[in-house]
């Protein structure tokens, strides 16, 4: 008997913003929690440590920001982000099957863009008990064959 697979496309959503609003537990972690899914090419990441939220405490100095996708790797961490708004542009360095990173040559800088597929986690360490930040992940799900 054979088996029948029909193949759908999905439509993009064009320029997709997730956005994650936390509050650190009194040890200072958020735990990798879920802020949203989105599936191509991540163009920017914001870090707001209090946003404007009224009453809101600023996060602590050392707090350490990461952003991880569905398999959980980490494609950005913000170490020390603390008091200071960030903006973003996560890249990553392609490596070879072996694990070696690709050496830069004519044409190439040594980096690539980072593409997520799914859902995007943020945790947080070090952030101070009960602080409050904001966390903006911009990604570009546009395909040209949406044209």
């Amino acid at each position: 008997m054979a088996q029948i697979v029909t193949a759908t496309k999905n439509r993009s959503r064009g320029i997709t913003r997730l956005q994650g609003t936390f509050t650190t537990h009194t040890d200072g972690v958020v735990t990798a929690t879920a802020i949203g899914s989105a599936f191509g090419r991540v163009v920017a990441v914001e870090y707001d440590p209090v946003s404007g939220t009224a009453g809101a405490t600023t996060v602590d100095t050392g707090a350490d920001i990461s952003l991880s996708n569905n398999s959980g790797a980490a494609f950005l961490t913000l170490t020390n982000a603390g008091v200071n708004a960030v903006r973003v542009r996560p890249t990553c360095i392609p490596v070879t099957a072996a694990g070696a990173a690709v050496t830069p040559g004519a044409g190439y800088n040594g980096t690539m863009d980072v593409y997520v597929a799914g859902p995007i986690k943020l945790a947080v360490a070090q952030g101070g008990s009960g602080k409050v930040g904001v966390v903006t992940v911009i990604v570009d799900e546009g395909d040209a064959n949406d044209l």
